[in-house]
């Protein structure tokens, strides 16, 4: 098993199983474990810790924790935010879709000193432990919100991770940050994930009222990842629904996908909601995912993810993106 590492370090630590762990060389970016499930039981509460700050955990059941020493930069100008853009493609009727760029999201990208550029996904678990995921979210709401008045006829989505979801304070520093760029809220749409709707309490809806009463509209994101249930549609409003790009992926070959994805697009749209497919790659993805109903595509069929100067440049250069008709394998893949 390779557990990354980011600090130089030379351990060797036998265990009386016989197992090593080792992490060797100047620059070495792994601590490699030869270890089985019974040896590694044995060094619960083991940490190892580097030159540099870093430390390895090993917990009581066995599971292996990372503690990055560089997690104090997670600020400025260790951060960087990317822009994705987000499309509205044409199929067989360019009267409803003008195949142009809609909307934009703001991701979050760290730029970490040994790693090169992280997304999200490896250093929010590291942010949260440190406890900085408020000042960190705060930090993306700030400069989307700088940023959005470059892109004035489009909206702008941002993240918001749980614990920035239920902090006391969110409401506060969106009206701080609203009155501070004297931006329309109705310009951004917050997304959050399903893991906030797993607690589900009255604060849960208290806060989803209270975002929308602001002007913001609202988003859940990766539906179809985790504890996905079609109830979250009923019991929770949103402006819109992104699919996780899961579905998208298997959607030519999988027919179970194809019967989901339609059975969310009826009762999203039912509900007054846009569909967004995440994770669009391809001209066959995108017709296939707008045949199934999606509304907006969003993936590298339009941009990749990338600065805020480029998104400029790229806005004034793009052409849209408007397939004439759906290719057979389309008609035959949703007929079926």
């Amino acid at each position: 098993m390779n557990v990354r590492f980011g600090s130089a370090a030379d351990v060797a630590c036998p265990t009386s199983g016989g197992s090593t762990y080792t992490c060797s060389g100047a620059n070495a970016a792994t601590i490699t474990i030869n270890a089985n499930n019974a040896a590694v039981s044995t060094l619960a509460g083991f940490s190892i810790t580097a030159a540099g700050g870093d430390a390895l955990h090993i917990t009581g059941n066995g599971a292996i924790s990372y503690t990055d020493a560089n997690a104090s930069a997670l600020t400025a100008p260790n951060v960087a935010l990317f822009i994705q853009s987000t499309g509205d493609i044409a199929l067989g009727n360019p009267g409803s879709h003008s195949g142009e760029i809609v909307g934009l999201e703001a991701l979050l990208r760290w730029r970490h000193p040994v790693h090169g550029d992280m997304s999200p996904a490896d250093f929010i678990p590291i942010a949260e432990n440190a406890g900085l995921l408020p000042s960190l979210g705060e930090w993306v709401l700030s400069h989307a919100m700088a940023d959005c008045r470059r892109w004035p006829h489009l909206e702008v989505s941002v993240n918001l991770s749980p614990v920035q979801f239920r902090h006391v304070d969110l409401e506060t520093t969106l009206r701080k940050l609203i009155a501070e760029y004297g931006v329309e809220p109705s310009r951004f749409v917050l997304e959050i994930t399903e893991g906030v709707l797993l607690e589900a309490t009255e604060h849960t809806n208290l806060t989803l009222d209270a975002l929308r009463s602001l002007g913001f509209r609202t988003a859940l994101d990766d539906f179809g990842t985790g504890y996905s249930s079609l109830a979250y549609l009923c019991n929770f409003k949103f402006d819109k629904i992104k699919i996780d790009r899961s579905f998208v992926r298997r959607i030519s070959r999988v027919d179970i996908s194809r019967t989901i994805v339609q059975s969310v697009v009826s009762i999203g749209r039912g509900l007054g909601m846009d569909i967004v497919a995440e994770g669009v790659e391809t001209e066959f993805e995108a017709m296939m995912m707008t045949k199934l109903g999606c509304t907006e595509l969003q993936g590298y069929y339009f941009s990749r993810p990338i600065s805020a100067d480029q998104m400029t440049q790229l806005l004034r250069t793009f052409q849209p993106k408007r397939p004439a008709s759906a290719p057979a394998a389309v008609r035959a893949a949703t007929t079926s």
